[in-house]
């Protein structure tokens, strides 16, 4: 599990371990599903993938790339995206599984059953990997929040649960969001010179100050603090009044 700011690198990650899972898994026919809510979202990382294949010559001669598919054809291997919307999803059998943006899975599928059914597919392979790596919602309930309460409280040891990685890229609850020093802590790809900038974290706060209702999602999608919309967006900031 992996919760972490927008514009972090989650579908690259997600397509690396993707393509490296249908290259070595070394199990014969092994499946790997990039699976979203909706196809353009499965798509994301999927694309990554394709762009990761082209852009290495050994890579690029060992697994063939086709429209939806790639494919290890020494071991019939697949990497394919794959929508909730899809009107099947019965008789799969995937042994690495890259779901996108978990938080969404709430609002537009019973994300607990997609999440059942795609997991339930997976007890025949011998070293199963599912991934969930996602930004924070905009709903303290349901499927995805319960992920995150979970992972928490396996990060604090009062669930122990050797066999499941998990890491929450987030300000602490007293840490300040006007403090730029505490932004790395949500979005960890600021320490990396060919990743997000200081400077458009800073275009999109100021935008907040101009803005105050749009404060909610600097704090979701870049502070990686879970919010509910309906009771905390506010048409003006009630600190300037005071």
């Amino acid at each position: 599990w992996c919760w972490v700011s927008r514009q972090n690198g989650k579908s690259s990650l997600n397509a690396g371990i993707g393509t490296f899972f249908m290259i070595a898994d070394g199990e014969p026919v092994s499946e790997t599903y990039a699976i979203a809510t909706t196809e353009a979202q499965s798509k994301i990382t999927f694309r990554d993938a394709k762009r990761l294949i082209k852009g290495h010559p050994e890579l690029k001669e060992y697994v063939k790339s086709y429209r939806n598919s790639l494919t290890v054809e020494d071991t019939d291997a697949t990497l394919q995206p794959l929508a909730s919307e899809t009107a099947s999803l019965d008789g799969l059998r995937p042994a690495c599984l890259l779901a996108d943006e978990v938080h969404e899975w709430d609002a537009a599928v019973g994300g607990r059953e997609l999440w059942s059914k795609m997991t339930s597919g997976m007890v025949s392979r011998r070293h199963p990997l599912t991934i969930g790596i996602s930004t924070a919602g905009g709903v303290q309930r349901g499927f995805a929040y319960e992920k995150y309460e979970m992972i928490k409280k396996i990060l604090q040891r009062v669930i122990v649960a050797d066999d499941i990685w998990c890491c929450a890229w987030e300000l602490d609850p007293e840490d300040d969001y006007h403090s730029e020093s505490v932004w790395v802590k949500s979005n960890p790809s600021l320490a990396d010179k060919n990743g997000l900038t200081l400077d458009s974290l800073r275009r999109q706060f100021r935008e907040t100050e101009a803005d105050p209702s749009s404060l909610s999602a600097f704090l979701r999608y870049q502070c990686g603090r879970w919010q509910e919309f309906k009771r905390t967006s506010a048409t003006f900031s009630f600190s300037k009044i005071d």
